[in-house]
């Protein structure tokens, strides 16, 4: 659940794990941690290659519809 003090501009550079796989060009999930909650966004990868569930990433930009994420390992 979303709390009403939290803006889409405060998960940028956040980190989080993927929960459905992020593959290019399509929508996956993630958690992102905030504080002490946690947030679920889809999300869209720049990488040509699939994020798999259970990865490390992090939050490089925010879009209309989605979060754009990088592997923690990139």
């Amino acid at each position: 659940e979303l709390s009403s003090e939290i803006q889409e501009s405060d998960l940028l550079m956040e980190t989080g794990t993927v929960l459905v796989t992020v593959n290019p060009n399509k929508l996956g999930r993630v958690r992102v941690r905030i504080g002490g909650a946690f947030v679920d966004r889809y999300a869209r990868s720049r990488s040509d290659l699939p994020v798999s569930p259970g990865t490390a990433i992090r939050v490089i930009d925010i879009g209309e519809d989605c979060v754009f994420i990088e592997s923690e390992e990139e």
